[in-house]
């Protein structure tokens, strides 16, 4: 999936791509929502590869199931620096925020 990410991104930043085809395609292989600015701005506080772990990390489904065992086992993935991209590391806080808006 990654491979694919990259060439959607790099054609349309080569202006192979039109923008409406190009976050279409990434929604459609991702199941994320792509925002349009941040993909024609992204190089500007990010790398490529950095980009393409957000969109490619693993989703948490349903953050209104993580229980204390799961949000500590988080938290230590977190900690240990045992996710493989900065992606899994923006979806684990968005997720663990959610669930625990109200105690931060």
């Amino acid at each position: 999936m990654k491979n694919k990410v990259k060439e959607i991104i790099e054609k349309f930043e080569n202006g192979n791509l039109i923008k409406e085809d190009a976050i279409s395609q990434l929604e459609k292989i991702t199941k994320r929502t792509v925002d349009l600015e941040f993909l024609e701005n992204y190089w500007r506080s990010i790398s490529l590869g950095e980009y393409i772990g957000i969109l490619t990390s693993k989703k948490i489904e349903d953050w209104k199931l993580i229980d204390d065992d799961s949000a500590i086992k988080y938290i230590l993935e977190i900690v240990n620096n045992t996710y493989s991209n900065d992606g899994r590391h923006d979806e684990v806080l968005k997720a663990l925020s959610k669930r625990y808006k109200k105690m931060m």
